[in-house]
Order: structure tokens, then sequence, then C-alpha cells
């Protein structure tokens, strides 16, 4: 019965205990390992949340192009394998002037 209430709950169980950090604190240059993700609902579509192995404690909401590309490694089943490659998190314009934040694969 108690499976039938969890669907209620706004948030991930790797959330609890958790602290909420900023994407943009990510955008250091640096390579992370992300170790953890899940995807919540929103008024726009679902997001990821996410942790990283070098950040304990913590945990991010990714923007439309963090959550699309985890999205896509999770539709082609490497979600064990993205955990042993390193992510660097940039700030980027597009070609419109907008600023985002993108996600990029590193050895």
């Amino acid at each position: 019965m108690l499976d039938y209430f969890k669907k209620f709950k706004k948030s991930i169980d790797f959330m609890d205990g958790c602290e909420r950090a900023d994407l943009a604190d990510l955008c250091t240059g640096e390579k992370y390992h992300i170790e953890k993700f899940a995807f919540l609902s929103g008024e726009n579509g679902e997001y990821a949340v996410f942790t990283v192995k070098e950040n304990e404690n913590i945990f991010y909401f990714g923007n439309s192009v963090v959550s699309e590309v985890l999205k896509q490694v999770e539709t082609d089943n490497m979600s064990e394998e993205l955990r042993g490659v390193g992510v660097v998190f940039e700030k980027v314009v597009s070609k419109k002037k907008r600023a985002y934040i993108a996600i990029r694969f590193v050895d």
C-alpha cells in the first residue's frame, strides 16, 4: 500500500539529506563524475536531478541541455557506464546570444 503513496513524493530518494547547489557551481573547468541521476516532472517536462562523486551530500538540477543529454544516456542504457566518464560543465552563449550551461564528456 505504501507504494501507492510514494508516487506523490516530489523528490528522489538520493536527494534526501542532501543540499541543493546551483548547476553553475560546477562550471569550474574541472572534471566531475555523475554518480546518480533521475528525473522529476516540471512545468516544462522532465528535468534531471543528479549527484557528482566529487561533491558528497549535494545534488543539482539539470537545465534543459543537461537533462536532454542524461535522458539520452538513460534511453541508450548507458547509465552505469556514465559513472566512469568525466564530464565538464561549461557556460556557453548560443548564436542567439542566450547563455546556458552545456555538458562535455572528457577522459
